[in-house]
């Protein structure tokens, strides 16, 4: 069976038809968007991984029993057996997305005119000469020499004297900054044109030469709907980008961040080796890296944040780093943007707080989907140590315990809390699901998965208790 990972750089499922409700567990509710979602965003075991109705069963039975684990364990449970860095961490990623939904995202339209003009250069590959220079008095020179009719080999070999003049292929669905897909895929371009300088964020000039291009035609209709499609997609992510850039610009407005050299390259040290050594032994020797948690670590908007503190934040909102397979030598920068994205975090985390995200609906139903999936599994390592299993052993042989130990201790449960669990079968019937395996997650946020995985408690399909209802 083919498996599909699918990259969602945002993810938002408002899908009123599918929010019906598919179970009642007590205090606890199952609705049909869970059910698909659950059973289609993470790879479900062999077991039930088809669309019948046997399967759809085991599904059901399963998010039945991850809940009642949940519940039965959730009463002997205190601070020090349950971390709520993850729990929180979850919590305040859903918070800003939320907010920058309803505040930032929910108000980009992409014009159909628009689309229909870049579907027309589309189609296009450029193969591009292009100098990266930094802003300062030598790009200024290269801009008067271009101003004054010099060519771009006459500057890149006689004044700048490379060896070689920089190419590069860019297509219009690569991932290049907005400024760059702007000039090049917004009017038509002559071969040998040079394209007014480009000014990126990161203090750089950039100057692009169209060497020529390739272009791959629309022959069908079919052809030409999907491009159209793609073509939306691309420019809603565009404008999605300019609109986060924008609404974190203002947030940040007039507030000033600096860091303590010789801790912050002693944390970097600290967590490039973490990175780079997959067994955590003495070969990362981290008594050569001594870093007090008292020791300044940066300071925010006039406020001095310790290692301590910085190492607390990074308990719930692990780093994310912009770039993968970051070579040693740009460690030390890509470090540095992990940790402006995470302070820039905060900052939401702050503003979504004040105006009450934490307590929208959405927001609650994730955190209590990831709690009680964190809750079941506690449950379930507690139950296999009473049986000396561990859960690694259990995750190699779960089919063999289940027929042994756990399906039988899940049925207890469900005859236990019987006459609290209410089931929408009629809605279960209708549910159609893939058979394609399939893990989605979100780009660029400390927390990529979009549910927990798929709970391996029970493969069996029989509900013989509870109660049916119609909600």
């Amino acid at each position: 069976m083919k498996k599909i990972i699918l990259n969602l750089i945002f993810f938002s499922i408002v899908l009123s038809e599918n929010n019906n409700v598919l179970v009642k567990v007590k205090d606890r509710v199952i609705t049909k968007n869970d059910f698909i979602k659950r059973a289609e965003y993470t790879i479900r075991p062999a077991y039930c991984n088809s669309d019948n109705t046997i399967h759809k069963k085991i599904i059901l039975n399963s998010l039945i029993a991850e809940k009642l684990m949940a519940i039965e364990i959730e009463p002997f449970m205190t601070d020090e057996n349950l971390t709520n860095d993850f729990l929180i961490g979850i919590k305040e990623q859903k918070m800003r997305e939320v907010m920058l939904d309803e505040k930032v995202y929910q108000s980009i339209v992409v014009e159909d005119e628009i689309v229909q003009r870049h579907v027309l250069y589309s189609t296009k590959t450029y193969d591009l000469n292009f100098l990266s220079l930094y802003n300062d008095s030598l790009s200024v020179n290269v801009l008067n020499q271009i101003q004054n009719g010099k060519s771009f080999s006459e500057i890149c070999f006689d004044y700048l004297k490379l060896e070689e003049i920089p190419k590069k292929k860019v297509g219009y669905f690569d991932e290049i900054e907005p400024p760059i897909h702007d000039a090049l895929f917004s009017k038509d371009l002559d071969k040998n044109e040079i394209i007014d300088p480009i000014y990126l964020n990161n203090d750089s000039v950039l100057l692009l030469q169209v060497e020529g291009w390739t272009n791959s035609p629309l022959i069908t209709k079919e052809d030409r709907e999907a491009q159209i499609d793609k073509v939306k997609e691309a420019l809603y992510m565009k404008e999605y980008n300019k609109a986060f850039k924008k609404y974190v610009a203002q947030l940040m407005k007039g507030l000033n961040l600096s860091f303590f050299e010789e801790p912050f390259y002693k944390l970097a040290d600290k967590h490039y080796a973490n990175l780079t050594i997959k067994d955590n032994n003495d070969s990362m020797d981290e008594k050569n890296i001594l870093l007090s948690p008292s020791d300044p670590f940066l300071t925010f908007n006039n406020k001095v944040y310790t290692v301590e503190d910085i190492n607390k934040l990074i308990s719930k909102h692990p780093l994310t780093y912009r770039k993968d397979n970051i070579p040693e030598p740009e460690f030390y920068l890509q470090f540095k943007y992990a940790l402006v994205d995470l302070i820039r975090d905060e900052k939401l985390n702050e503003e979504s707080y004040i105006n009450e995200y934490d307590k929208h609906l959405d927001v609650i139903k994730e955190y209590e989907m990831f709690k009680d999936a964190s809750l079941s599994i506690l449950h379930l390592k507690a139950f296999l140590k009473d049986r000396n299993f561990n859960i690694d052993e259990y995750n190699e042989t779960y089919l063999s315990v289940m027929d042994s130990d756990l399906n039988s201790y899940i049925d207890s449960l469900k005859q236990k809390y019987s006459n609290e669990i209410l089931i929408n079968t009629d809605l279960l019937d209708s549910i159609k699901l893939t058979r394609i395996d399939l893990y989605a997650y979100k780009k660029g946020v400390p927390y990529p998965f979009v549910v927990p995985s798929f709970p391996i408690l029970t493969n069996k399909h029989t509900i013989d208790f509870g109660q049916k209802a119609s909600f």
